[in-house]
């Protein structure tokens, strides 16, 4: 079982960052919540130009919401999409304890993006449009595009999750090694754990620069705290809410095996590496690249990136986007 009580602060500094500035008037600003399959789910949706493709992120976690980093994460990005945050069901605001623990699971959170890119899609008169995935997220969208591919333009996949149980034992090893070298006795002491439970401390990932290599957590705290979007409904008890509530999709998450269930995908893919990720590790992401069959694949390589190239690479990561809808949204 995850400790989850003693990487709480830490998975909500590295699966929630972001960076980047806005202070022009936005012409496109909706945060409200949408009756999605039964649940009240928070979404923000953020935009210059109404003509511009729709991308629809899916956040980390599971149960980590990206919305108060959401002014920080895309300045840019904003005048070539409508960029799409959405509070999945029990993340966020979206946090219910009446939801059905018996909705948290896979397939349905499949169901809820597609009637979020249904409910999208109707807004804005779009045919299409793109999804991106970070962490968790790619797993979920990896799923949804196999399913529906006629939804989207393309998918992205930014700290992609192919087989959780080798990406984990990847992990371990690199800590190994550079606990070795780098450690105290304490951390020596905690790897038969790690192998035992198949779980790379995220804690000591954090640490040795394999989950953020170019920021830091203090940076992260401010970005929170300046948010326009109810920065002070998102406490850390809120995020520990989510992750808890989200436990049945993480115990899902760790089955999942990409090399054998999703071998092919009808729509154009690019993968967002960090040359440092040590959370999803990206050798094994390279040999399912290799292997997958689609019409058209790209790896984008985020050479001074760990597992968050969206706040330490962030005009390569935006401006690498926008390349991908010059390709697909004519």
């Amino acid at each position: 079982m995850i400790q989850i009580k003693r990487l709480l602060p830490v998975m909500l500094v590295f699966f929630s960052l972001c960076a980047g500035s806005s202070d022009k008037k936005l012409k496109i600003e909706i945060f409200e919540p949408i009756d999605i399959n039964g649940a009240k789910q928070w979404i923000l949706i953020r935009g210059n130009d109404e003509s511009k493709p729709v991308l629809l992120y899916l956040h980390g976690g599971p149960g980590h919401s990206l919305i108060p980093f959401a002014h920080k994460a895309t300045d840019k990005l904003i005048n070539d999409f409508i960029v799409v945050y959405w509070d999945q069901r029990g993340a966020g605001l979206s946090y219910d304890k009446n939801i059905p623990q018996k909705t948290m699971n896979i397939d349905q959170f499949i169901e809820d993006t597609k009637s979020v890119t249904g409910f999208l899609k109707r807004k804005f008169n779009k045919e299409k449009i793109y999804l991106l995935g970070h962490s968790w997220g790619t797993a979920l969208g990896t799923l949804v595009v196999q399913k529906y591919p006629e939804d989207y333009y393309a998918y992205i996949g930014v700290g992609q999750v192919v087989n959780s149980r080798e990406q984990e034992r990847a992990g371990i090893d690199w800590l190994k090694t550079k606990i070795k070298k780098e450690g105290i006795p304490a951390e020596m002491n905690m790897i038969p754990s790690m192998e035992n439970h198949n779980f790379a401390n995220r804690e000591l990932v954090g640490k040795y620069g394999g989950a953020v290599h170019n920021i830091t957590g203090e940076e992260v705290v401010v970005i929170m705290k300046n948010s326009p979007y109810a920065p002070e409904k998102y406490t850390n008890d809120l995020y520990r809410d989510g992750l808890y509530f989200a436990m049945n999709l993480h115990v899902q998450l760790r089955e999942i095996n990409f090399f054998k269930s999703v071998q092919e995908i009808k729509i154009p893919v690019y993968l967002f590496l960090g040359v440092f990720d040590n959370i999803t590790p990206s050798a094994p992401v390279v040999r399912y690249f290799n292997a997958l069959k689609c019409p058209q694949k790209t790896i984008i390589w985020f050479d001074k990136s760990a597992h968050r190239m969206d706040i330490e690479e962030p005009d390569k990561f935006q401006d690498e986007i926008s390349k991908i809808a010059e390709k697909h949204s004519r």
